[in-house]
C-alpha cells in the first residue's frame, strides 16, 4: 500500500513539474513575440511627401575678375635716357602712336649687331638648303632613311624661322635708330607708366603696360565637380562687385584642361558680351552660368538621411510600412531646403518628409 501511494505521489510531482515547465516555455514565446513585434510610427499627413518630377533649373555660380586677353607689357629696346613722354596712365592710345623717345648711343651698336644676327641666319639657311638638296638626292638613291630626310627638313624650317625672327629683330632696332622712338603697338589704354621724363633706363626695363579694353575676359575658378555641367558658347550673367543693380552678359570661351595648382577648382574663360566703359581690369565680379533646364526629382533636404554616407530616404509603401530606399543626389542642388535625385525614386513614391532617427525597414506606420 505504502508502495502505491508513493508512485502516486511521483506521478503528481512529475506531472506538476511538466506543467510548470510548459507554462514558463509559453510564457518566453509569449515575451519574445512580444518583444520583436514592431511598433507603429504615427506621422502626420504634411510629413508625407509625395515625388513628382518637375522641371529643374540649376545654374552654376562663380566668382572671377575681369581681364584683357590682349595685354602688352612693354620694354625698354636699348639703354637710355627719357627725353620725351607723352602719355598718361589712362591715355587712350592707337596703334603706331608715339609714346616715349629714348636718346642712346647704343642704338648704332644694336643695329650691328642684328644685322649681322640676320647675315648668320641668312648664312646658316643657305647652307641647310644646299644639304637639303643633297640629302633629297641621296634618298632617292635609297642611301638614306626617310627618318633621316625628315631631320634634315626639320632643321631647314628651323633655320628659316630664325631668319624671319632676325629680320623682324632688325627691323625693330632700325625703327629705334636715331630718335629711339617708343610706339604702341595696338589700339588700347595705358594702365601703367613705369617711367618718367629725363630718367635713365637699362635694357629691357618697363616702360608700359597697355590693354586693350575693347575685348575683355573674365577669370573665374570653378569647382571641378561642376565643370562637367560646363561647354564652350554656354550664355552666363555677372554683376560687377559693388554694383548690384547692373547686369552683365557673358558666354564661355574657353576651360582649361587641368585644376589649378593647390586647388579642386578649374579656371574657366568667359568672353565679356559687348564691354562697358565701366568695366576695369582687375574688377571682381559674381555671376552664374544659365544651364537648360531638365526634368527631374526634388526632394525636401530633410527627408534625406544617411547611413555610412551614402544617402536615402523612407519610402512609405502601399500596405503603410517603412522600407529605406537607397538614392543618388546630384552635386547641384536647387537651394539650401531642396535636394536633386537622379535615380532611386519615381513619380508617384510617398516618402517621409522629415527625418526619423530610430526607425527601422519594415516598421508599420500610421498616417492622421
Amino acid at each position: 500500500m505504502k508502495k502505491v501511494v508513493i508512485s502516486v505521489l511521483f506521478v503528481a510531482v512529475g506531472l506538476g513539474v511538466w506543467q510548470w515547465q510548459k507554462y514558463q516555455s509559453n510564457r518566453h514565446a509569449s515575451t519574445v513575440s512580444m518583444a520583436s513585434k514592431p511598433n507603429t510610427i504615427v506621422l502626420l499627413a504634411q510629413d508625407v511627401f509625395l515625388v513628382q518630377s518637375k522641371a529643374l533649373q540649376s545654374n552654376v555660380a562663380f566668382n572671377g575678375e575681369i581681364v584683357s586677353p590682349m595685354a602688352v607689357q612693354m620694354t625698354a629696346p636699348v639703354s637710355g635716357k627719357v627725353t620725351r613722354l607723352t602719355v598718361q596712365e589712362g591715355d587712350a592710345v592707337a596703334k603706331g602712336q608715339l609714346l616715349a623717345k629714348l636718346s642712346s648711343p647704343d642704338l648704332d651698336s644694336t643695329v650691328a649687331v642684328k644685322q649681322a644676327a640676320l647675315n648668320a641666319a641668312s648664312s646658316e639657311l643657305a647652307i641647310a638648303e644646299r644639304n637639303l638638296s643633297r640629302q633629297q638626292a641621296l634618298f632617292q638613291q635609297n642611301f638614306i632613311s626617310k627618318n633621316a630626310l625628315d631631320e634634315v627638313v626639320n632643321q631647314v624650317q628651323l633655320k628659316r624661322s630664325a631668319l624671319v625672327s632676325s629680320q623682324s629683330e632688325l627691323k625693330q632696332a632700325m625703327s629705334n635708330l636715331g630718335s629711339g622712338q617708343i610706339l604702341s603697338p595696338i589700339n588700347g589704354v595705358i594702365a601703367q607708366r613705369s617711367i618718367t621724363l629725363g630718367q635713365e633706363v637699362g635694357l629691357h626695363a618697363a616702360l608700359f603696360n597697355i590693354v586693350d579694353l575693347s575685348t575683355l575676359e573674365l577669370e573665374a575658378d570653378i569647382p571641378s565637380a561642376a565643370i562637367s555641367q560646363l561647354n564652350v558658347g554656354q550664355k552666363a550673367q555677372f554683376k560687377i562687385e559693388g554694383d548690384a543693380q547692373s547686369v552683365y552678359q557673358a558666354e564661355i570661351a574657353r576651360i582649361n584642361p587641368s585644376t589649378s595648382s593647390g586647388t579642386r577648382s578649374v579656371k574657366v574663360h568667359f568672353q565679356v558680351t559687348m564691354p562697358k566703359t565701366e568695366m576695369k581690369v582687375g574688377m571682381f565680379v559674381n555671376g552664374e552660368v544659365k544651364m537648360d533646364a531638365k526634368s527631374g526629382i526634388m526632394l525636401p533636404k530633410a527627408s534625406v538621411q544617411t547611413d555610412k554616407a551614402k544617402p536615402f530616404v523612407w519610402l512609405v509603401t502601399t500596405d503603410q510600412h517603412l522600407q529605406k530606399k537607397w538614392i543618388t543626389t546630384t552635386d547641384v542642388a536647387s537651394g539650401n531646403n531642396e535636394v536633386i535625385v537622379s535615380s532611386g525614386l519615381q513619380n508617384g513614391d510617398r516618402i517621409v518628409a522629415i527625418p526619423l532617427e530610430h526607425a527601422v525597414d519594415g516598421v508599420a506606420i500610421q498616417i492622421k
